[in-house]
């Protein structure tokens, strides 16, 4: 029966691609069943550091496995995700032993680009599928990097909004050499407080001007409290002007409480978000429902 293609599409995501170091050396001499032993527990090991950052391990096989950030899981932050991850997977090189006796090392790669996905079913089971130059140049990154090292791309590097300590690498293979920069990741990634909207944008907002200041009127004075939603399709901006303007309130001395919904294609009715955010208000002898206002 032939392959079932659930559905195909093109997003920019952050591929993390991984490999043991010396695999045939450790399972030379044993039995073959105890060498797929020896595979599972380390891609164990690999699937829970993915999981934990929000990414998905979509494929392994022998000694090497290939792990997406930002699908099919929606993931804001992909790329300074598959960086947290590739970090905590260099945590295990070196603390276990193979059969062999020898200590277990990885290297891993990471870069962000646009791949063709899908889901498909094969054997009756379902299964995950990339495509494109992403997952190749990670593949490449990979074998680039030293035993317990990370090396990340150019692209992968200007995503992440972490603080990243990088040292540039310079052993690419040529094919993508005169393409692609690539660092090598020396510690791990300074995640900055994702609960602070206004650490999210590091450049100043332009061309919103009257939007901001509508906004900036609503904003209460004299010790009254408010609350705003910003409600419109995705993609046209609102979180970025919702960032602008909590920028402005703190450094006029508002306090500022946000409220993040859910990101995974799903809405947060805004009267439930007033409800949670009037709870944390102090009160003020008036009604505070009265001075809600949605724009």
């Amino acid at each position: 029966m032939k392959d079932e293609a659930r559905f195909s599409e093109r997003r920019i995501i952050t591929v993390l691609a991984v490999d043991i170091v010396d695999s045939t050396r450790h399972i030379a001499t044993c039995d073959p069943d105890d060498a797929q032993a020896f595979y599972d527990r380390c891609f164990e090991q690999v699937r829970r550091a993915v999981a934990r950052a929000g990414g998905t391990l979509v494929s392994y096989s022998g000694d090497g496995g290939i792990a997406t950030f930002g699908w099919p899981k929606t993931l804001e932050h992909h790329a300074d995700s598959a960086c947290v991850a590739a970090w905590e997977i260099q945590g295990f090189s070196g603390r276990a032993a193979g059969p062999d006796g020898e200590a277990v090392a990885f290297r891993v790669g990471v870069h962000s680009g646009l791949v063709a996905l899908r889901k498909i079913r094969r054997g009756g089971r379902p299964r995950l599928d990339t495509v494109g130059a992403t997952v190749n140049i990670a593949a490449k990154l990979q074998q680039s990097a030293t035993p317990g090292g990370v090396v990340l791309s150019g692209q992968a590097a200007r995503l992440c909004r972490a603080s990243l300590k990088l040292t540039p690498h310079r052993d690419l293979p040529k094919f993508i050499a005169t393409k692609t920069e690539a660092f090598r990741l020396d510690a791990r990634p300074e995640q900055n407080n994702d609960d602070d909207l206004a650490n999210r944008y590091r450049l100043p907002i332009v061309g919103r001007g009257v939007q901001l200041a509508v906004l900036n009127n609503l904003l209460p004075t004299g010790g009254d409290t408010s609350s705003v939603a910003l409600i419109g399709e995705a993609g046209i901006g609102k979180s970025r002007l919702a960032a602008a303007l909590v920028a402005g309130a703190l450094a006029g001395g508002t306090r500022v409480i946000a409220f993040f919904g859910d990101a995974q294609k799903r809405t947060t009715p805004f009267a439930a978000a007033r409800s949670l955010i009037e709870g944390l208000l102090p009160p003020t002898g008036k009604s505070s429902r009265k001075g809600l206002k949605a724009v």
